[in-house]
């Protein structure tokens, strides 16, 4: 048995919905230190934190997908446009699959 010493992923890592949920987490920490009495927070005090929230998150989502875009393209001008799975390249074979099914388009 070989061992990997890359780490596999569930899903990637999306920086956009931590923020996101650092946000969120703020505005519940907020309203309740209130409910406890630890301090007083305004009704109107998340609309601020919850706008600069999304505007963080969607800037790092915009900056994730240019460098997960950018690196995807290196990837494929580094292997090839022949890569395996696509036109002309191995691991095709005329249109048909395993069994001699027809490829849907």
């Amino acid at each position: 048995m070989q061992r990997s010493d890359e780490r596999t992923w569930l899903h990637p890592f999306q920086p956009g919905r931590l923020i996101l949920g650092l946000a969120m987490a703020g505005v519940a920490l907020a309203y309740g230190g209130d409910a406890a009495g630890w301090w007083d927070t305004e009704w109107f005090a998340a609309i601020p934190i919850v706008v600069l929230g999304l505007i963080l998150a969607s800037i790092a989502g915009m900056i994730t997908y240019g460098v997960r875009r950018r690196r995807g393209a290196r990837a494929e001008r580094e292997v090839g446009a022949g890569g395996p799975g696509r036109p002309g390249g191995p691991g095709r074979s005329g249109g048909t699959l395993a069994g001699g099914r027809q490829e849907r388009p």
